[in-house]
């Protein structure tokens, strides 16, 4: 008999004839490129952010311009408001100065007549009377601003006073009232009739005195 060689089993891969057909390879890692869409997202992305950016400094630009004319047309209001105000006062006292101008006749015949009144207080019940309607006038005019105008003792100021004659006195000063001045508001209604003092003339004394020491000077 013919001896049968036991033929050892063949490996995967390995033929009859011990040879290696496996032809399974480990792969070699290399790395993948990107995708050309990822490259185009990233541009696409930049300039999204700059045009965003330059909206966003146009926005803000207009922001401030439109604050700076709110607080503009703020300011002309309140200036608005402010100016109407002080015209509303202005018509009020002017209207005020055309009534109380029509009054201060009266003003002057009732201090006339009180300062006359009889110094008897027998029958002086009338004058009383009238004392206190005075007052009371004087009190209603001096609610709505009526001031009289300093006199006697003040320097002369021609906006404030009149002068209707001069006497012997301090220079340039008020000396004696003669009817009274009054303002309404800082607004001259009447100025007051007054009398302004003066420097004395020299005395015909001292004039010969002062021309004898000229002529001494002159001699010498």
């Amino acid at each position: 008999m013919i001896n049968e060689q036991q033929i050892p089993p063949t490996k995967d891969g390995d033929n009859q004839n011990g040879e290696n057909t496996n032809t399974n390879t480990t792969p070699t890692e290399t790395t993948a490129a990107p995708p050309a869409d990822t490259a185009t997202s990233a541009v696409t992305n930049n300039v999204d952010f700059k045009t965003l950016q330059a909206e966003l400094e146009n926005t803000r630009g207009k922001l401030a311009e439109l604050t700076q004319i709110s607080q503009q047309a703020l300011a002309d209001l309140q200036n608005y408001k402010k100016r109407t105000e002080e015209e509303k006062i202005k018509f009020v006292a002017f209207a005020n100065a055309a009534l109380i101008s029509e009054l201060l006749p009266v003003m002057d015949d009732l201090d006339r007549a009180i300062s006359h009144l009889p110094e008897d207080p027998a029958g002086r019940e009338w004058a009383n009377g009238i004392a206190i309607i005075f007052k009371k006038l004087q009190d209603i005019l001096t609610a709505q601003g009526l001031e009289t105008i300093p006199t006697t003792g003040n320097p002369f100021d021609p906006a404030l006073h009149e002068a209707m004659l001069m006497e012997e006195g301090p220079p340039d000063q008020v000396v004696r009232e003669m009817d009274k001045g009054y303002r309404l508001a800082e607004r001259v209604l009447r100025r007051a009739k007054v009398v302004v003092g003066h420097s004395p003339a020299p005395s015909s004394s001292a004039s010969e005195a002062g021309t004898e020491a000229n002529a001494t000077s002159n001699l010498q």
